[in-house]
């Protein structure tokens, strides 16, 4: 629920942003004014310069011109810590915990309990706890947080910065990984730091989230502030309308959808019987040529589980064909090997090296496909990763950039492209469209259609529902390890996959999957 009493006072304004990049014009003279008291949502396409204008106010990056004023005066920030020291705080897109380190160590975030100069390691515990309990976060103090699948880091992530009860904070995305009760607590919190008189400036691709929270929301484009509107005065469309300058693409409007049968003749790209492992349990699937698999399910359901075994990372017992022929996933390098491409649903961490370059990402998963008797040929790498930068549209200054420089859609699509050149039989995507906004969704729905056409074996798995029923001819529910129904992809409704997986679960009523919308 909003305030309906917030301050109008002016907390920070930046006036007359501007910044540049080799090749690129991220912010032209950004104005932005946060109020205390209020959420203001930042909107925009990926590259539009969201994130590059909280970095600047956050004192991560410097401006090439214009100023910050915070409480009406003219700031120069010497970096994060400084503007942690004012009162400002960023929650990025990366995940900012230490992976070493237990929960308690990485919530306390260095301001350990002490005694007589030593740690007090009982008090520390306690002290967690009780936050932990107070945050409603079902984590143990003594988790070491590198053991935790991604959700729970982003939710540490955000946790250790709002305990701190900054004047202003600024999210960057936080809800891209979470399941659905995560998000509610998310939403708790930045009710709670309203009602205590700070100011959030939020950032989502999940325009619903506009309005549930924000009192305001400030479009940009092209790095250009294009509209400032009170949220109570534009509808979904029109936001949309502003933030790609033209009419809403129907992303999740579903193409004349073929029918499992009509497959029934293609070739078979993957064959899986009864694979079981700590994380899964008797699992049977089939993939052919041309067709798009969809896998849906809670949090914890074994999706992740499923991807990450078929690419080599766990063990299992059971049977595996790839294009026929009968394979065993003991290493990342044995599915490669085998034809098997997995776009991860970290694709920072995990699918892409950020501070290499785009021509170097995109040709490393090929490099001894490429090669000529292990010697590379930068001539031939380089014709093919120019080939896939033009077929994919990828928008870059240019091959040599580091990929940390693409905004999020177009690094996603570096992460598909490396595998184009190694050319596979399938291709696993593991949340594809993660932290992208609904331009970028509409070209990687049309890039994995168009890979599937051209003979591919596609699985996609994913939280979003109206994302699997878009994409899937068919699609498999799992649950607890497990694959508990399928539905056709022609039929499957939101309901229909949500009833499956809660009827498996033994819950009285199905609720709601990880539905989450543009």
């Amino acid at each position: 629920m909003k305030a309906t009493n917030r301050k109008t006072n002016s907390l920070l304004h930046l006036r007359g942003i501007t910044k540049r990049f080799p090749g690129v014009q991220a912010l032209d003279g950004v104005d932005l004014e946060v109020r205390s008291g209020e959420v203001l949502g930042l909107v925009g396409e990926n590259g539009s310069g969201k994130s590059t204008l909280l970095k600047i106010a956050a004192g991560h990056q410097n401006a090439d011109a214009g100023e910050i004023v915070l409480d009406g005066r003219p700031v120069s920030l010497a970096g994060p810590a400084d503007a942690l020291n004012r009162g400002i705080a960023l929650i990025a897109q990366e995940i900012s915990v230490q992976p070493q380190l237990t929960v308690a160590e990485n919530l306390l975030d260095g301001r350990l309990p002490r005694r007589a100069g030593l740690i007090d390691w009982r008090r520390m515990h306690r002290q967690t706890e009780a936050e932990l309990r107070e945050l409603d976060l079902d984590l143990s103090p003594h988790t070491t947080v590198g053991a935790l699948p991604l959700h729970q880091q982003q939710m540490l992530s955000i946790a250790r910065v709002v305990r701190r009860r900054p004047r202003l904070v600024l999210f960057d995305e936080p809800t891209s990984s979470l399941t659905a009760d995560e998000v509610k607590h998310v939403y708790a919190m930045i009710h709670s730091l309203r009602a205590a008189g700070s100011a959030v400036v939020y950032i989502t691709h999940r325009l619903r989230e506009y309005f549930d929270l924000a009192d305001r929301v400030v479009v940009l484009r092209d790095g250009r502030t294009v509209a400032t509107r009170e949220i109570a005065g534009v509808d979904e469309q029109e936001l949309v309308r502003l933030m790609v300058g033209r009419e809403q693409v129907q992303i999740f409007q579903r193409p004349a959808q073929k029918d499992h049968g009509d497959f029934e003749s293609a070739a078979l790209r993957l064959e899986v019987r009864g694979i079981t492992s700590a994380r899964l349990a008797d699992i049977d699937l089939d993939v052919r040529a041309g067709e798009i698999v969809g896998v849906a399910g809670q949090a914890g359901s074994g999706r992740t589980s499923l991807a990450e075994t078929l690419f080599g990372r766990w063990p299992y017992s059971g049977s595996v064909r790839v294009a026929g022929r009968e394979v065993r996933l003991s290493t990342p390098r044995a599915a490669i090997d085998a034809g098997i491409a997995l776009v991860p649903e970290d694709r920072k961490g995990a699918g892409l090296v950020l501070s290499m370059s785009v021509h170097e990402n995109l040709a490393m998963a090929s490099w001894r496909r490429t090669s000529a008797l292990g010697v590379r040929r930068p001539g031939h790498e380089r014709a093919g990763t120019t080939r896939v930068v033009r077929d994919l549209l990828i928008r870059t200054a240019g091959l040599d950039v580091p990929a940390v420089t693409l905004s999020g859609g177009n690094q996603q699509k570096v992460a598909i492209g490396k595998w184009l050149l190694h050319e596979p039989s399938v291709l696993i995507l593991d949340e594809p469209t993660r932290g992208v906004d609904v331009g970028a969704k509409a070209e990687i729905y049309a890039l994995v259609e168009e890979l599937a056409s051209a003979g591919l074996g596609v699985l996609v798995i994913s939280s979003e529902l109206l994302e699997v029923m878009r994409l899937a001819h068919r699609v498999l529910v799992m649950s607890n390890g497990r694959v508990v129904g399928e539905e056709a992809g022609a039929r499957a409704t939101e309901e229909s996959i949500t009833r499956l997986a809660f009827r498996a679960e033994g819950a009285p009523e199905p609720g709601s999957l990880e539905v989450r919308n543009t």
